[in-house]
């Protein structure tokens, strides 16, 4: 079975857990199988709170804004040398450039003083 992981980000009492909580009700719901990354600490999370989403959500009212990424199935491989990929390197190799190539070219913007970086999302996959 396929792992799809749901990551839920804010700052500290903005609804989080609140947000984890109901995500976790829903799915168990409709029979899909819920486990949490780190399931002692959600589980002292839902003791401190008793677990009582619904007053939660109605305290901290979040806007809760949904996107979707594809996370490559395989890491960019390390150099021969051992050093880490660079951004550019892992952003070339990501959008389909080949390890050696991904290298080469990474190389050559940077002698040339270029930086990649990503853009924004515009909505969509």
């Amino acid at each position: 079975m396929t792992n799809v992981r749901v990551i839920v980000a804010g700052p500290v009492g903005c609804g989080k857990s609140a947000v984890l909580g109901e995500i976790e009700i829903a799915m168990k719901a409709i029979g899909v199988p819920v486990r949490f990354a780190d399931e002692k600490a959600f589980q002292a999370e839902k003791r401190m709170t008793r677990a009582d989403w619904a007053r939660d959500l109605d305290m901290y009212q979040p806007t809760v804004v949904l996107e979707e990424r594809i996370e490559p199935e395989r890491s960019f491989p390390e150099a021969a040398d051992g050093r880490p990929a660079s951004d550019e390197e892992v952003m070339l190799w990501a959008a389909g450039c080949d390890t050696e190539t991904a290298r080469f070219v990474a190389g050559q913007l940077q002698r040339q003083g270029v930086t990649l970086v990503r853009a924004p999302r515009q909505g969509g996959l």
